[in-house]
């Protein structure tokens, strides 16, 4: 899987998170070294988490895994706990299961930096400012790059600080961030809902962020995980028009160009996004 639905957010200092995280419905688990953990609790961060890495690299490899998949979140490349944190990555047993690493406060000298510092990992840029979103583009274009993470609460945070203190409404920085991603032909996952508690509010914000284009979102808490995966799967009326559209092209090798299937016009486009609906749906568990 090259990305997720889910995204759920555990910290790498608490044992018992990452266990119940691995145990979750979310398509992918993001352990977390920077905001999610103090600074006293990052060096038991680094050794929780590696000692859990190891354990799932050996089923990885052997395909015993079941579960989320996981990425990891490091500390900014501009801080001294990168260091530290890139230093630990070093001692992980395992070459063979290639993590991808999370880059918070992305820009293109960051990037960079972690993408010399850790030459063999997938990275994802996480776009937290506006200096970001403006190169969101070209670090989407960076081939070490795989995807792009929106961090709104962060992108909000330093807008605030240019005199933006009302601004809520971040669906131009969300729908370029998208755009930037799909010209590389990279996805991107959406920011998080922080009140877990208002199941409406999320259901109705992971709904116009599926349709704005993000192929996942980030979860701060499991009980939002089935609600986001359902978002983000493709429509299984859609899914069915889908498979039943292929099935016909399957028995008519005749059809070619546009054509008409069930009173729509279908062309090579619209085969194209069928054949990714109905693969997704075949990966959604």
């Amino acid at each position: 899987m090259s990305h997720g639905r889910s995204v759920l957010a555990v910290p790498g200092s608490s044992q018992r998170f990452l266990v119940k995280a691995a145990t979750s419905a979310a398509d992918v688990i993001m352990i977390d070294w920077e905001d999610g953990v103090s600074g006293a609790d990052k060096p038991t961060s680094r050794e929780l988490t590696l000692a859990f890495l190891n354990a799932r690299s050996l089923a990885e490899v052997t395909g015993a895994r079941n579960g989320p998949h996981a990425w990891l979140r490091v500390n900014s490349p501009e801080t001294e706990d990168f260091a530290l944190d890139a230093a630990a990555l070093d001692q992980w047993a395992t070459t063979d299961y290639q993590i991808p690493v999370i880059i918070p406060m992305a820009a293109t000298e960051t990037v960079n930096t972690a993408a010399d510092r850790l030459p063999h990992r997938p990275l994802i840029a996480m776009i937290e400012t506006a200096k970001s979103l403006e190169q969101a583009r070209e670090l989407a274009a960076n081939p070490r790059v795989i995807g792009l993470m929106f961090g709104e609460y962060d992108y909000l945070a330093t807008m605030a600080n240019s005199g933006s203190l009302r601004m809520t409404d971040t669906t131009w920085a969300q729908a370029r961030l998208v755009n930037a991603a799909a010209a590389s032909g990279k996805w991107a996952i959406a920011g998080p809902n922080a009140d877990f508690s208002d199941n409406d509010g999320l259901r109705h914000q992971a709904s116009r962020e599926a349709e704005l284009g993000f192929a996942g979102k980030l979860c701060i808490h499991p009980s939002q995980i089935a609600m986001v995966n359902k978002a983000f799967a493709p429509a299984p009326a859609f899914v069915r028009w889908a498979e039943e559209l292929l099935a016909e092209l399957g028995n008519n090798q005749t059809l070619d160009g546009a054509f008409n299937f069930r009173g729509q016009m279908v062309d090579p486009p619209v085969i194209d996004r069928a054949r990714t609906a109905v693969r997704m749906a075949g990966g959604a568990r």
